[in-house]
């Protein structure tokens, strides 16, 4: 099952092969997985306030989420074009 798949059975309640995976990491540990592993994680991941996950490939280098084997990179969702109505 790869990470897509495996997300998408959870989501619809069923049993996936294993329980999927997500994780967010800090700056500091940016720069020691970059220092350790040879990551050639970009300058701005390591910087304090970042958001804590890789957004983009890295040419010639791995980042955190892929060497974790984390299924859950980034979910996020839009803004409702619905306007919300709570008048009585």
């Amino acid at each position: 099952m790869n990470p897509r798949e495996r997300v998408f059975t959870a989501m619809r309640m069923e049993t996936p092969d294993r329980a999927p995976t997500s994780a967010r990491f800090h700056a500091g540990f940016m720069r020691l997985f970059d220092k350790m592993v040879g990551a050639n994680l970009p300058e701005k991941y390591l910087q304090p306030g970042h958001a804590g996950f890789v957004t983009e490939p890295i040419p010639g280098g791995i980042s955190p989420e892929e060497y974790f084997q984390c299924d859950v990179r980034q979910v996020t969702t839009l803004p409702s074009v619905h306007l919300n109505d709570y008048t009585p």
